[in-house]
C-alpha cells in the first residue's frame, strides 16, 4: 500500500504535457508568456484562501470563483461544529483541470488516514456527511491551466437526522424525509442498471449518530465495468486483467453481505500508474483507503457488511492492473467487528491482525507479504481454557515463528495451538 502523501501531481510529468501543447502552436508563445506575467501580478493570484469556518451553514468557494482560480493554489478549510453534531457538504459547482487540480475532502483533520473523497474534473459528487464534528477541504492546483473552480455549501446536522443522501447521475430518488427510521428508494433511468442497495434506511450508529445503513447506489450504463457482488467468495479484476487496462476508466464494484457479516479483500496482484490511477476502497473503519503504484496492498477488512471498490484511470499510460479475491465472514463465526488490520507500534514495516472475538476456529486472512519481506506480528486471543483454538496460515516464504510466552504455548510446523493461555502473541518474521 502506497502512502500517497501530497496528492498533487509532479511538475516534471506536467511539464512534458505543457511542452507538447506549445510545440503544436508556437505562435501562441508570446501571448502565453504575457498571460502568465499578468496572472502573477493580478489580485486574484495574490489573494489568500482557506481558514476555519464555523456556523450552522455557509459556503466555501475556490479563490477567484467563478472567474477562475490561480495556479499554485494551496488552500485548506476546516469546518468545525459542536461535538454531537455532524456536517453535510454539498458541491454545487465543480470545474477543475482534470487529474491536475484537486480538492480533497477529509472526515476530520486533513491527514492521509482521514481522506474521504478526492475530486477533480467536472462530475458533482453526492453530498458528503462527516462522522464527527470536523470536515476539512484541501484545494491544490498545478502551474498551468485554470478553470471555473468549485462552490460547496455546508450545513450542520443534528444527531437525529441523516441528511440528504443526494441525487445520483442517471438516477431518481423517491422520498424526502431523512430522520431516524425514514427510508428512501433509488431507481435508474432507462439504459442503466442500479448497483448497490436501492432502499436506504436512516439508522442510529454507535458513536456516529444517525447515518444511512448503506452508501448511495449508482446507476451503471449497461455493459460498463463494475457491478454488484453478493456471493460469499469471489474475485475482482481490473478490466482486461492481466493485460493493460484502458485509459479514462471509472469502475465501481459493490460487495454486499448479510447484516453483521464482514468482508475480507486480499490482493493477488497490483500494478497501477503511480499517483495517476487510483483504487479507492470504502466500507472500512477509515473513511476511505486510497491505493496507487505497484506495492501489493495488505488485506482489507470491512467494518460493515459491505465494501465498495472504485477504480479510476487517467488519460495517459496504462498498466497491468489489479486482481483481488474476497471472502465473507459470517457473523456467527466472527462477532462484533471481527478481524481488523492494525499498525504495529515498533516499526513502520509491521502490521498486526487482531481478532477481537476470540472464538475457536476463527481464521484470519493471509496477511500478505509486507514490504521488505520482514516483520509481521500476528495477534490473536485464545478460546477459553476448556476448549482449544487452532490458527493455521500458509505462506509462500519460509517463516521463523517464536512465541512471546514460550511456557504457555506449544508449536508445530504450520499450526499454532495454545490450550492454556488466555491470550497469545506470536512474532512472525519472513526469512531473508
Amino acid at each position: 500500500m502506497r502512502d500517497l502523501g501530497v496528492l498533487g501531481e509532479t511538475p516534471a510529468r506536467r511539464g512534458l504535457r505543457v511542452k507538447a501543447r506549445l510545440r503544436h502552436d508556437l505562435l501562441l508563445l508570446p501571448l502565453l508568456l504575457m498571460g502568465l506575467l499578468l496572472g502573477a501580478l493580478s489580485p486574484t493570484n495574490a489573494q489568500s484562501c482557506g481558514g476555519v469556518v464555523q456556523g450552522l451553514n455557509g459556503t466555501i468557494e475556490s479563490p477567484g470563483f467563478p472567474h477562475g482560480y490561480p495556479n499554485y493554489a494551496n488552500c485548506t478549510w476546516l469546518i468545525i461544529t459542536g461535538e454531537r453534531n455532524r456536517i453535510q457538504l454539498t458541491f454545487v459547482t465543480l470545474a477543475l483541470e482534470e487529474d491536475f487540480d484537486i480538492v480533497s475532502v477529509f472526515d476530520g483533520q486533513p491527514s492521509p488516514g482521514n481522506l474521504k473523497m478526492r475530486l477533480s474534473g467536472f462530475m458533482l459528487p453526492s453530498p458528503i456527511v462527516s462522522s464527527g464534528s470536523i470536515l476539512a477541504l484541501w484545494f491544490t492546483t498545478d502551474f498551468a491551466v485554470s478553470a471555473q473552480g468549485f462552490k460547496a455549501v455546508y450545513e450542520v446536522l443534528p444527531s437525529h437526522t441523516c441528511g440528504t443522501p443526494g441525487l445520483i447521475p442517471n438516477g431518481v430518488i423517491h422520498g424526502s424525509r431523512y430522520n431516524i427510521g425514514d427510508k428512501i428508494r433509488y431507481s435508474c433511468e432507462s439504459g442503466y442498471v442500479l448497483e448497490g442497495h436501492s432502499i436506504l434506511t436512516c439508522i442510529v450508529s454507535a458513536g456516529s449518530g444517525a447515518q444511512w445503513d448503506f452508501p448511495s447506489p449508482f446507476c451503471r450504463a449497461e455493459g460498463a465495468c463494475g457491478g454488484t457482488l453478493r456471493g460469499t467468495v469471489g474475485s475482482i479484476n481490473s478490466p482486461g486483467y492481466p493485460t493493460e487496462y484502458d485509459n479514462n476508466l471509472d469502475c465501481t464494484w459493490s460487495i454486499l453481505a448479510e447484516p453483521g457479516d464482514t468482508i475480507a479483500l486480499v490482493f493477488n496482484d497490483f500494478f497501477l500508474e503511480d499517483k495517476y490511477d487510483f483504487l479507492e476502497i470504502s466500507g472500512t473503519e477509515a473513511p476511505s483507503i486510497w491505493l496507487t503504484g505497484t506495492t501489493l496492498p495488505s488485506p482489507v477488512i470491512s467494518s460493515k457488511n459491505w465494501l465498495r471498490i472504485h477504480f479510476t484511470s487517467d488519460s495517459n499510460h496504462r498498466r497491468k492492473g489489479f486482481s483481488a479475491q474476497y471472502q465473507v465472514k459470517k457473523a456467527i463465526e466472527l462477532k462484533s467487528r471481527g478481524v481488523k488490520m492494525m499498525p504495529s507500534k515498533d516499526s513502520s514495516h509491521k502490521n498486526a491482525v487482531l481478532s477481537q472475538s476470540g472464538l475457536a476456529g476463527d481464521v484470519c486472512p493471509d496477511p500478505g507479504v509486507p514490504e521488505m519481506a520482514r516483520g509481521w506480528a500476528l495477534y490473536f486471543k485464545w478460546a477459553p481454557a476448556s476448549s482449544s483454538a487452532v490458527t493455521t496460515a500458509t505462506f509462500s516464504k519460509d517463516l521463523k515463528v517464536s512465541p512471546v510466552r514460550e511456557s504457555q504455548t506449544h508449536w508445530q510446523p504450520g499450526v499454532t495451538t495454545g490450550p492454556s493461555a488466555e491470550h497469545g502473541h506470536v512474532e512472525v518474521t519472513f526469512g531473508a
